[in-house]
C-alpha cells in the first residue's frame, strides 16, 4: 500500500508541475491549484515515504 502512496504522489507532483508550466506559459504567474498540488503532492510522498522507512 505505501508503494501505492508514493506512485500517487509522485503523480500528483507531476501533474501539478505540468499545470503549472501551463499556467505560468498562459498567464505568466504559476497560478494556486498548481502550488497547491505540487506542495500537497510533496508532503504526501514525504510522509508516504517516513512510513514505509519505519516499517
Amino acid at each position: 500500500m505505501n508503494t501505492l502512496h508514493r506512485w500517487l504522489s509522485l503523480a500528483l507532483i507531476a501533474l501539478g508541475a505540468l499545470l503549472m508550466t501551463y499556467m505560468i506559459r498562459t498567464e505568466s504567474e504559476p497560478g494556486l491549484i498548481p502550488l497547491v498540488m505540487v506542495m500537497s503532492g510533496l508532503i504526501w510522498h514525504l510522509i508516504a515515504r517516513r512510513n514505509s522507512s519505519a516499517n
